[in-house]
């Protein structure tokens, strides 16, 4: 949906923003779940969690920006004469995502506009872990809800679209937005409890529900891509009941998703992410101009198909990037033991 929703030549789809949505929440959820294995390691705290995340991840997020300062330095000289001040304005205007602070607030949408949602997801984990670890009944009973409810009331209050970029609210919104969608994947786990605790509904009958609300869940997700009108606040219940029936055993959704295929893809999907953003740009400036359905359709197919086989050598070229840093630090680490 991400993928789609930036091919800007043509937007077959209305609302792919919401899979951010998807996996804000889905984060929230994973990060719990990380804090609960960890709970009893008092020196596991936000700062470690932080810098596991970012050994994982901050070397094919460096890369993905590399190529994107690339791409961007050559569209700026091919178009106007060489000016050492625009270049140097283009680095400075990087420098926020290589430091991982791009639409936090002091610094805005980037260059490598799909990453505003990694930095994001960095920062706005730091700080709920670091609440979570604080205090964590304080953080899930009255801190995460009140994030939630006081950031989508002021998003919602100005209008109908949870994609909003505006600064002129109490808060920052990109930034709190994606931290109230983490919030609500890490109530997840409660919301659990309560449905298996309520014990006047038979556990098939609570079965039997799950299976119908998350298949009108998904559908209404399918759905409201090929409408005008705005839903997304409706997504805010959709999207963890979709999630929640992934997770419980013997749902339909559990079975259908417990397979390692989806384990293998999943592998990609980061990658898709990353370098999705740059190949919609390269489009976008070789595409110009009104094209007919057929056009579109045939434009479509061979974006998407640009986009799967260089995520492909993407990841690659970052597992060897990192088998190597790995392999030079442990040499230098063994010769100033020895």
């Amino acid at each position: 949906m991400i993928v789609f929703w930036h091919f800007n030549v043509w937007r077959p789809i209305k609302h792919g923003y919401i899979a951010v949505e998807f996996f804000f929440i889905l984060s929230g959820f994973l990060l719990y779940k990380n804090f609960q294995k960890n709970i009893d390691n008092d020196l596991y705290d936000a700062k470690q969690y932080t810098i596991n995340k970012l050994n994982r991840m901050y070397i094919p997020y460096l890369l993905s920006c590399v190529f994107m300062f690339i791409w961007v330095i050559i569209q700026s000289v091919s178009k106007d004469a060489f000016h050492l001040s625009k270049i140097f304005k283009i680095v400075l205007d990087f420098i926020p995502e290589i430091f991982i602070v791009q639409s936090t607030g002091v610094f805005d949408y980037g260059a490598n506009f799909p990453m505003w949602y990694f930095c994001i997801l960095i920062v706005g984990g730091y700080i709920l872990f670091a609440l979570l670890k604080y205090n964590e009944k304080l953080t899930l009973n009255i801190i995460s809800p009140l994030i939630i409810l006081f950031t989508f009331s002021l998003i919602f209050n100005k209008g109908n679209s949870i994609e909003s970029w505006s600064t002129d609210y109490i808060l920052y919104t990109p930034l709190f937005r994606g931290l109230s969608d983490i919030c609500i994947g890490a109530l997840i786990p409660t919301f659990i409890d309560i449905g298996k605790n309520v014990s006047f509904i038979n556990r098939n009958i609570k079965m039997a529900m799950l299976n119908l609300l998350s298949i009108f869940a998904f559908l209404s997700v399918i759905a409201i891509q090929f409408t005008e009108a705005y839903y997304d606040r409706y997504f805010l219940i959709l999207i963890p009941i979709i999630i929640i029936a992934c997770l419980i055993e013997n749902s339909l959704f559990n079975k259908l998703f417990n397979n390692k295929i989806w384990t293998k893809l999943s592998k990609y999907t980061f990658y898709m992410f990353l370098i999705h953003g740059l190949i919609s740009l390269i489009f976008l400036d070789n595409f110009k101009g009104t094209y007919d359905i057929k056009t579109k359709h045939i434009l479509l197919f061979i974006y998407t198909a640009c986009v799967i086989i260089s995520s492909i050598i993407f990841h690659h070229l970052s597992v060897f990037i990192m088998n190597k840093i790995k392999t030079q630090c442990d040499f230098f680490t063994l010769r100033f033991y020895f």
